[in-house]
C-alpha cells in the first residue's frame, strides 16, 4: 500500500477542503497513517494487531465501508482522527483494487506467484513515496492526539509509539540521501499521481460534502 509520506501528502491535499488546523490537523494527519502503526512492522509498538483488524478487512474483500459502518457518526461529525483513518483505508483500497484489476489480472496466466507481484507492487509504491519526501509528522500535541485516537477502539497507542513515528521519518530521510536510484516495476509517477488525486476527489465527493 502507499507509504506513510504518500498518505500524508494526499491527506494534506484533502485537508484543503476540511480546513483542520493546529491540534485537529495533527489528529487528522496521525489518523492518516494510524492503521499501519499497530501492525508493528514500521514501528515496533507494544500493542499489535493484524492488518485485517487495523484496516477493517472483511472475510471476502476489503472495503472502507466496514469502517464507515462502525464509525459513521464520528465521520459525519468530522472527527479529525476518524476521518484520517477512514481516508487511509480508502486510498489503500483504491491502490489495491487498481493493482489487482489493472496489473495482476492481465498476468493471471503467468506462472509467477502472486506474492512476487505483491512485493514488486510495494516497491513501486515506495518509489512513488519519494515525490512526498517533504512530508513527515512530528507531534506538537502528543497527549491530546493520543486521547482523541482512543475513539477507534481497535487501536492502542502510547507516547513511545509516537516517538517511534517521529524516528521513522527522521531515519528515512537519512536513508534516502544515500539511495538516489529509483526504478518502477509496473507503474510510473504520472499514473500513480493521477490515481491518488482521483482518490482524493472521490473521497471528498462521497464523504466530505
Amino acid at each position: 500500500m502507499p507509504c506513510w509520506r504518500t498518505h500524508l501528502r494526499f491527506s494534506t491535499i484533502l485537508n484543503e477542503s476540511l480546513h483542520f488546523e493546529g491540534r485537529e490537523r495533527e489528529q487528522f494527519l496521525f489518523g492518516s497513517i494510524a492503521p499501519d502503526l499497530n501492525n508493528g512492522y514500521i514501528v515496533d509498538t507494544a500493542y499489535k494487531a493484524s492488518h485485517a483488524v487495523t484496516h477493517f478487512a472483511g472475510k471476502e474483500h476489503w472495503t472502507e465501508k466496514l469502517f464507515y459502518k462502525e464509525y459513521q457518526q464520528e465521520i459525519k461529525a468530522k472527527n479529525p482522527f476518524c476521518l484520517g483513518v477512514f481516508f487511509h483505508i480508502y486510498i489503500d483500497m483504491v491502490f489495491n483494487e487498481n493493482f489487482y484489476s489493472e496489473i495482476l489480472a492481465p498476468k493471471s496466466e503467468e506462472k509467477i506467484a502472486n506474492d512476487e507481484y505483491r512485493i514488486k507492487k510495494q516497491k513501486d509504491f515506495a518509489v512513488f513515496g519519494r515525490l512526498s519526501k517533504d512530508y513527515d509528522l512530528h507531534f506538537a500535541f502528543p497527549e491530546e492526539t493520543l486521547e482523541v485516537a482512543k475513539i477507534v477502539k481497535e487501536y492502542k497507542f502510547s507516547k513511545k509509539d509516537l516517538a517511534g513515528v517521529e524516528k521513522y521519518f527522521d531515519d528515512i530521510k537519512k536513508y534516502e540521501q544515500g539511495n538516489p536510484d529509483y526504478k518502477y516495476n509496473y507503474y510510473n509517477d504520472d499514473y500513480l499521481e493521477k490515481l491518488a488525486h482521483s482518490a482524493v476527489e472521490s473521497f471528498r465527493r462521497l464523504y466530505c460534502a
